[in-house]
This record gives C-alpha cells, structure tokens and sequence, in this order.
C-alpha cells in the first residue's frame, strides 16, 4: 500500500487506534447515537481512503493526548494527584483494597461507583479494585467529551433529596450512612458509631443533625445560592490565577485550603463572586460570624467560632461536655472511650451523633454555618447550664 496522506504508511498502528476510538470517530462526526464501528467498517474507511486518518485521531486523541490539547487532561491529574480522592483518608494511603465490600466499593473504589451508577447496586466486591481517577467521574471514551458521567438527585438517607446541580455526582459519596432518626438510641457505642465520615450532603441542606424537638433549626444562604454545590466551590481556580499557588490548592485538588510555599493558604477564587471582600484570617476564612457562639468573648471568624463549639465538646484538656458526661464517651486525651460494656443514655449518643456529624463534615461549618452552629450550641446547651445560648442564631 503507498503512503499518503489519508493512509499513511504506519497505518496499521492507526488503525489500531481507531478500532479503539470507534465510539469517538461518530462522536466527531456529529453521530453521537451511531453504535460503535465495526473492524470491518474501519478496514473498509481506511481501505477506501474514504476517511483523514489523521484528521480524525487530531479530532479525537488529540483532543486530551498532544501538546495542544482542547481539555488540559495532563495539568487535571497533576492537581488530582494531591487529592484525597486519590491519596485515600487523611492523604496517608489509598484504600481501595481495604474497603473493597460490604458497599463500601461504592464509594472507595472506582469500578464499584460506576457499577452503581449504572446498576444502582454493588455486587460482593469488585476483582482488582483501583482508586477513583478520571474515569471515575468522566467517561470521555464513550461520551467525547468531560461531562460528568452523573448529575442525577440523590436521595440522601434521611429521605431528603439532594439536586442542587453538578454536586449531585458528590453526593452519592458524601452523604451519611445512617439516619440521626434510627441511629440515636440509647445503648452500646462504636468508635465508628455517627453519620459516616463524610455526611458533606446532608450539612449541605441541613438535614439528618439530631435536632432537639422544640427548636427550630434553619440554613445559610450556601444552600439555596451555590447553583452546583459541591463542584462551583471546591474545583475553583485560586482567585488569582495559578501562579504562585499549588496543584494541590482548588482545582481536581477538591482543597480549598492547602499549603502553598510553606504556608496556609485558602482558596477564596469561588467566594469573591458573591463575598467580594473575603480573604484569609489565620487558617480560616474571613468571613466573621454574626456573633460570639462558642462564648470565648471574641467574635472570630465563623469558621474558628465553629471550631470553638467542637472544642467545648471534645478537647485536648479533658473539659469538654463528652469527657465529662457519665460515662464519658471520650476520654481525657481526646480519643474514643473504648471500653466495652459502656451503656449509654440517649442524651450522650445523641450528643455524640452531631458532634462527629459537624467535625466528620470537615468544612467547620462552610457548608452550613446556621445548621451547624445550631446543632453544636444545642448539644452544649443540654450538658453545660451556664453555656450562654442567646447567641444562637434563628
């Protein structure tokens, strides 16, 4: 066969992409519905000189593969790399083996979150379990392009339904196990006992806290004015650009607070829009709180009064409501009371349900300020009869 230009003279190795990229070569065409080509379809197209071999794979790999791409693939995973999507808990270890079964695969494994998201099931595991990765959330080989490969509502396990746009496919994931309403019983306690170390969803909309019946609880404005939740805020490109700032700071990072030459720095790229003045106080947010909530005499920034209320629960001293509740469900140091036996009232479970529910959401309250500082407040509030509660906003 002569080489020219639709049938270059390595064709077969063209051609071997093509038979791979069937799906993309219709979806360049403007065929999107076409079922994939056939090999003797392909054979045939090349055969014929009917097709730009070329022309067609600059169209399709070269839309994420090359030096002039039309989605910047290669910078994506640089930034996913810091993730902890990718890194696994606290960034210490990738865990997809680990947590591979029992329905965990739905989340800590990327074969098992698109079996679910096409199946709605998970089998008993998954054989050769890997990490979540690009796949995992795209299907670019299919679709031809990055859409997600889900944006459909979620329906959380309170009952309540999360569909604020293309956070959607984050809450399939980052949502609670366990509903506050069968899960607060008086009885025995687990270290793993709560929400599940993740309910970012159910903050969100303010739902699934144990409210105390009497009390009115209410959401801040996140909730009804971030149009795509989860995704608006947490892929933001730093406000100033990337340079100086790190792969690991916003982006496919998912941080919104990293460390950038050495020093804390926050991500405020997705805020200004909305809070044109917020900068950085500390390690926090600028954004001060309407009042001083966790009575230490000083209105900080909302996010450090959260931080004070988890701390007159649970600290480091030994003074906090849980350490000093009968019998204590943390200990002195700060860790679990593991001891077997312990029987523990209602009031206490209760208690530790919306404490692990604002500290495992992980944000300090930027998913729900109002909802969390209520929560917290009340929880105090039941133990500690000199806790001032007139803070407590409406």
């Amino acid at each position: 066969m002569k080489a020219n230009k639709k049938c270059p003279e390595k064709w077969w190795i063209l051609f071997a992409a093509l038979l791979l990229l069937a799906p993309l070569t219709a979806f360049a065409e403007g065929e999107p519905e076409k079922d994939f080509m056939s090999k003797d379809e392909v054979i045939s197209l090349i055969a014929s000189n009917q097709v730009d071999v070329i022309a067609t794979l600059s169209q399709t790999c070269g839309a994420c593969h090359g030096a002039d791409t039309k989605y910047p693939v290669a910078g994506a995973q640089l930034s996913y790399s810091y993730s902890g999507h990718n890194l696994g808990y606290d960034r210490e270890a990738q865990n997809s083996w680990y947590a591979n079964g029992g329905g965990c695969q739905q989340c800590h494994t990327s074969e098992g979150f698109i079996e679910y998201v096409n199946t709605g099931t998970n089998g008993d595991y998954v054989n050769y379990p890997s990490q979540p990765g690009c796949f995992t959330c795209h299907d670019p080989h299919t679709t031809g392009d990055f859409s997600l490969r889900t944006t459909a509502p979620v329906k959380l396990v309170s009952g309540a339904t999360f569909d604020i746009g293309n956070g959607n496919l984050c809450a399939n994931c980052h949502q609670a196990r366990t509903a506050a309403s069968s899960g607060v019983a008086a009885g025995t306690l687990s270290s793993h006992f709560g929400a599940h170390h993740g309910p970012e969803a159910d903050l969100f909309l303010g739902v699934n806290g144990f409210e105390v019946p009497g009390k009115s609880y209410s959401n801040s404005a996140h909730t009804y004015v971030v149009q795509d939740s989860c995704v608006e805020c947490h892929l933001a490109v730093p406000a100033e650009g990337r340079y100086s700032a790190s792969p690991g700071l916003g982006g496919h990072s998912f941080y919104p607070v990293a460390e950038v030459h050495g020093a804390t720095k926050v991500n405020t790229g997705a805020c200004v829009s909305c809070h044109a003045d917020m900068g950085q106080d500390g390690e926090y947010f600028s954004i001060k709180a309407k009042a001083d909530y966790d009575g230490d005499g000083t209105v900080e920034a909302a996010q450090a009064e959260v931080e004070g209320l988890l701390e007159r629960i649970v600290n480091s001293e030994g003074t906090g409501v849980l350490q000093k509740s009968n019998p204590p469900a943390y200990l002195a140091d700060g860790s679990w009371n593991s001891a077997r036996g312990l029987e523990f009232p209602v009031e206490i479970v209760a208690a530790v349900w919306n404490y692990k529910f604002i500290e495992e959401d992980r944000s300090l309250g930027v998913h729900n300020t109002k909802y969390a500082v209520q929560l917290l407040m009340d929880t105090i509030g039941y133990f500690d009869s000199r806790f001032d509660m007139s803070t407590r906003p409406n």
